[in-house]
């Protein structure tokens, strides 16, 4: 299966193609085809987050080499990379899956990369690196297997420097490149001296928990929902990208029993990186919060239509879309980590706890809700 070059809107000429088997998790959202004619495969995204495209295009699929797996990847192996990678990025970041997708090489390392954000961070900073460079992931590779790529990453990162980048972006930067370069074989990729003894590995802001009273500030001016984000983070240590991925089901049991504190059992498949399973607790702030929440959700108001909780529902839901979904008998989508960093963000301002623009980060962000988690842990040992 050869990769096509460039990865404007490749439209099948012939959508008749034969269709694999459905393999995704979500397969009314990814259809693989598989083109008998040049036995290459081709990904078509048919929704996106939420709704269905009105116009989607079909992407062409360069599979991992056999000589990086110690394989031949069969056509399953491929469709089901495909699908890991456009669902990871096709929503957020349609030319970083196009970019992934189109080239051996970084098929390769995604084939190692576990965790979403981790992949999009990757290849962001390996399409910067292809841009400067002037070559394409799989000529990149051509061209290290020839040699020394030491020089080339030396130019890159001082290229970023000049352009203001703080020490942990370019660091960030080379440890894409240097995954990029390992999953392909390519050893000895290291950090070049001048920049090993001169960029700052410790983050140049900080951050710290709330205090008791600026956490107070937030729940007095938050509404329903926003509370129940806020104390969740809070009294149970979820990481954001976990609390959004958590539905009904993980609170149902002693919630309805009205025991406190609930025990929640967080599955490996929403952890950051899934790495293991882990069992967590929220306290009686947290649970009135959430039950308010819910209660609010069932009884509906004057925009959206009373809502049915079941098991599978999110626990925190995305309020825009919840009454077209509740109409239509279907259960509402959960809210995004990107939009929870936009809620807590705002309940911040109107506090009156951040104020105005900071270059760099915030003191105080959605990851200090959590650290106040682990500073009341620490102080009751």
């Amino acid at each position: 299966m050869q990769a096509v070059k460039n990865l404007e809107n490749i439209l099948l000429p012939d959508l008749n193609s034969e269709k694999i088997p459905p393999l995704p998790s979500k397969p009314e959202a990814y259809h693989v085809y598989l083109d008998p004619a040049s036995n290459s495969l081709y990904i078509r995204p048919e929704k996106g987050l939420y709704a269905k495209l009105k116009n989607p295009i079909t992407v062409a699929i360069a599979p991992p080499k056999p000589k990086v797996l110690g394989f031949e990847p069969s056509v399953d192996f491929v469709a089901n990379l495909s699908v890991q990678v456009a669902e990871a990025l096709s929503h957020k970041s349609p030319s970083l899956a196009k970019f992934i997708l189109n080239h051996s090489a970084t098929m390769n390392m995604a084939v190692g990369i576990k965790s979403p954000r981790t992949l999009e961070t990757y290849a962001y900073w390996i399409m910067r690196y292809c841009k400067w460079s002037g070559l394409n992931p799989d000529e990149l590779i051509m061209d290290a297997e020839k040699n020394d790529v030491g020089s080339r990453i030396h130019w890159f990162l001082a290229y970023l420097r000049s352009q203001g980048l703080r020490d942990g972006s370019i660091i960030n930067a080379f440890k894409a490149i240097k995954c990029f370069y390992g999953s392909n074989f390519i050893d000895g990729v290291k950090m070049p001296l001048i920049f090993k003894k001169t960029l700052r590995r410790a983050p140049t802001y900080s951050d710290r928990p709330p205090t008791q009273e600026e956490l107070l500030k937030m729940l007095s001016v938050a509404d329903v929902r926003e509370k129940a984000i806020i104390t969740m983070l809070a009294l149970g240590g979820f990481r954001p990208s976990t609390l959004v991925r958590l539905k009904y089901r993980h609170v149902q049991e002693d919630l309805e029993r009205g025991i406190v504190p609930v025990h929640i059992h967080v599955e490996a498949a929403i952890t950051k990186g899934h790495y293991g399973d882990y069992d967590t607790f929220i306290g009686a702030e947290a649970v009135e919060a959430l039950k308010n929440y819910l209660d609010y959700r069932r009884a509906g108001d004057k925009y959206t239509p009373p809502e049915e909780i079941q098991p599978e529902s999110p626990l925190i839901r995305n309020e825009y879309l919840a009454a077209k979904y509740i109409r239509e008998g279907k259960i509402p989508p959960g809210i995004t980590s990107d939009r929870l960093y936009d809620i807590v963000h705002k309940v911040y301002r109107q506090a009156g706890l951040i104020k105005g623009r900071k270059p760099g980060r915030y003191e105080l962000r959605v990851h200090s809700l959590r650290k106040f988690f682990k500073t009341q842990l620490e102080a009751k040992g």
